[in-house]
């Protein structure tokens, strides 16, 4: 347990008990000032025979576990003046809290946490050393007397104390069984592990391989494994037991190890059998090896929900590295971490900085951080993980959102924006989005300028998606394959959704074909269409179409003020993103006009704060940045998984979408009560093609 930044022994796990103490010594030597000391009202009961008044108490940040397994909880302590044995106690409340699992004969906890499973094991000997000191105060309080610790004594006094008091003393010696197997197959990889000492109390464990294994390094995963457990139970003698001839023989020297990574296990092994007093390593027939065959075949294939009643754990990565991989295990993403080097180092193997104010920087730091299968991720807030991208790829990652097939060269709080969207992030982010447009010349020639709107902003709101959308033409723009020269534009109000086709000419009939064809056959009836007074809307075909499809047709004249712009708007948006991708080539409009949809149709708009294709379809658009760096979802797409988190979205889905149509209409009341009446020009005529 770690308590402000100290790592704390001599903790007691008490779930009966209501309170977390912190008692005065460790206090005092956490360098703690009484001054942060809090009042605390109430009076303490159950630490001694009377009653306790506390001193107060301090909230203070405490972690649990180690690396990516832990949990960090802000406790507020009692702290109380009390001679105890231990420097802590941790009640139920917050066992609650972390959702611990006690083991009190095993003197083991597990909660889960992010990465998985987390395990507490306390040290025997320690626990056993503080129950006795508890014991031996207790005594000395029911005969009213007070402990003190001895101050120094001379050494003859003290030899002569020993050579009293101590008697012969029988050397006590423990020896664990210990029983292991692999199994390796197509579904998986893992291990089965039984530990049995003298009393028979007997330890099972089934270990799962997240990576690929032979059934070789299946067996000395096994083995690994188990002479750590073998260590944390504290053993003074192993006889381990294993049906696997080849590695038994090798660890006793019968067989050499040629393979390469065959020795390095093997140099492994004997590493942990050199901690030991006493070893042996025997060969055992299958059939009396029964048992640890079981679990190693039940970690390889069984899902765990099946095995609630054994302990379960997971190796995220080999015990040793292979001979082929690079000496370098903390590449993520190419081979410049530079700014995540640090945060790797801590969180998967707990290095630290030498300079102290570094280190505590790291520490922080790491907790918005995560590694997943030696990735490193950032905690987001819009986005549940984001990865991190090394600086020598920042640059690549703001090209392809700016100038890539979805790009739409984007502002600077647009494009840094997109790519936390798209799932990246690095801490300079804002800053080189900004240097990036700034060095970008197109964005600086087609860039947009904010003047006051030619007229009195009106403010429109639609019921539901897709019931009211706004026609307007565009053009003519340099005849292209296909005598096409104009553009018929429709979009629709609430989620912003543009629809466009290039035409030859522009008719009634042809305005009638694109309402039918790219509207009502793919987004259902509307409930009314606005268009301005042109004759391809006025004629008597168009208007007989909508007739018949029940659909209330709107025009924007002085009568009728009912559309505030946004087809000219979007217009406007696809000018201005043809001009920015095509620069000179402006002969190859036709084809750009997919791409500049797609890119307006994947950026979030200010006045809704969302996407049109997730206002439309309820979850974001898949962009090629996110295939290129293998963004979260991508990485780790499960087909199933995503059709139910899918169908979770959907469900979700007009709640957004309430959220978008508040957002807006608060935004366009903000542009009314700020406009000033009576300042409004003439509006300009509508922009053609230079």
């Amino acid at each position: 347990m770690i308590l402000a930044n100290t790592h704390l022994h001599r903790t007691l796990v008490d779930q009966g008990s209501s309170t977390d103490i912190l008692f005065k010594p460790a206090f005092d030597k956490l360098g703690l000032d009484e001054k942060e000391l809090r009042a605390y009202p109430d009076t303490l009961f159950g630490l001694g025979d009377t009653p306790i008044r506390p001193l107060g108490f301090i909230p203070l940040h405490t972690t649990f576990g180690k690396g990516i397994k832990s949990k960090t909880l802000s406790i507020d302590f009692i702290v109380v003046d009390v001679a105890s044995a231990y420097n802590a106690l941790i009640g139920g409340i917050t066992l609650n809290r972390l959702g611990v699992v006690v083991s009190t004969p095993h003197i083991c906890m597990k909660f889960p946490t992010l990465e998985g499973i987390a395990t507490i094991r306390g040290d025997q000997k320690l626990a056993r050393k503080c129950y006795n000191e508890s014991l031996n105060l207790r005594e000395l309080s029911e005969l009213d007397l007070k402990y003190e610790t001895r101050t120094a004594i001379k050494a003859e006094c003290l030899t002569d104390f020993v050579a009293e008091y101590t008697g012969d003393q029988e050397e006590t010696s423990t020896a664990w069984e210990l029983y292991v197997d692999g199994s390796s197959n197509k579904v998986g990889s893992g291990t089965g592990i039984i530990l049995v000492n003298q009393e028979g109390t007997q330890i099972e464990v089934f270990l799962k391989f997240e990576f690929p294994a032979s059934n070789n390094h299946a067996e000395y995963e096994a083995l690994i494994a188990g002479l750590k457990l073998e260590k944390e139970v504290s053993t003074t003698k192993v006889v381990a037991f294993s049906d696997s001839q080849v590695v038994i023989s090798q660890i006793n020297g019968e067989y050499q190890a040629k393979d390469p990574n065959m020795r390095r296990y093997l140099e492994k092994i004997n590493e942990y059998l050199g901690q030991f007093p006493k070893t042996e390593v025997r060969h055992i027939t299958r059939e009396l090896n029964s048992r640890a065959d079981a679990l190693s075949k039940l970690a390889s294939t069984k899902p765990w929900e099946n095995s609630r009643s054994l302990i379960q754990e997971t190796l995220q990565e080999p015990s040793v590295m292979k001979a082929d991989t690079k000496i370098d295990v903390l590449e993520v993403s190419g081979l410049d971490l530079d700014w995540m080097t640090p945060l790797i180092e801590y969180l998967k193997f707990d290095i630290l900085l030498e300079e102290q104010k570094e280190a505590k920087k790291i520490q922080r730091e790491a907790q918005h951080y995560t590694l997943v299968k030696s990735v490193l991720y950032k905690r987001g807030i819009s986005t549940p993980l984001l990865k991190c991208v090394s600086t020598s790829k920042t640059e690549a990652v703001l090209d392809e959102v700016h100038n890539g097939i979805c790009g739409n060269h984007f502002g600077k709080k647009s494009l840094a924006r997109k790519v936390i969207r798209a799932g990246f992030f690095w801490p300079t982010l804002q800053k080189d989005a900004v240097n990036f447009v700034n060095k970008f010349q197109p964005y600086q020639m087609h860039a947009n300028f904010h003047v006051t709107p030619p007229e009195e902003p009106i403010c429109v709101t639609s019921p539901c998606p897709f019931a009211k959308w706004g026609l307007d033409l565009l053009g003519p723009f340099p005849q292209v394959p296909g005598q096409v020269k104009f553009l018929i534009v429709g979009v629709d109000y609430f989620t912003k959704w543009i629809e466009s086709e290039p035409l030859a000419t522009i008719t009634a009939q042809k305005s009638r074909k694109f309402l039918y064809r790219n509207i009502i056959t793919r987004f259902g009836v509307s409930h009314s269409i606005t268009t301005d007074n042109s004759t391809q809307f006025t004629d008597s075909t168009f208007r007989s179409f909508m007739a018949s499809m029940k659909i209330k047709h709107q025009f924007t004249s002085i009568e009728h003020p009912q559309e505030n712009g946004q087809a000219k708007v979007a217009n406007k948006i696809i000018l201005a993103g043809l001009k920015k991708r095509l620069q000179e080539a402006k002969g190859a409009w036709a084809e750009e006009l997919p791409q500049v949809l797609w890119a307006y149709r994947t950026t979030p708009h200010s006045t809704t704060g969302e996407t049109p294709f997730r206002l439309a379809y309820g979850i974001e658009a898949v962009i090629p940045i996110e295939i290129n760096e293998k963004s979260l979802r991508v990485r780790f797409y499960d087909e199933v998984g995503n059709v139910q988190a899918h169908k979770e979205e959907l469900e979700l889905l007009p709640e957004v979408r309430e959220q978008a149509k508040i957002k807006e209409a608060t935004l366009k009341q903000r542009m009314t009560n700020s406009t000033i009446k009576g300042s409004f020009k003439e509006a300009s005529p509508q922009t053609t093609w230079s």
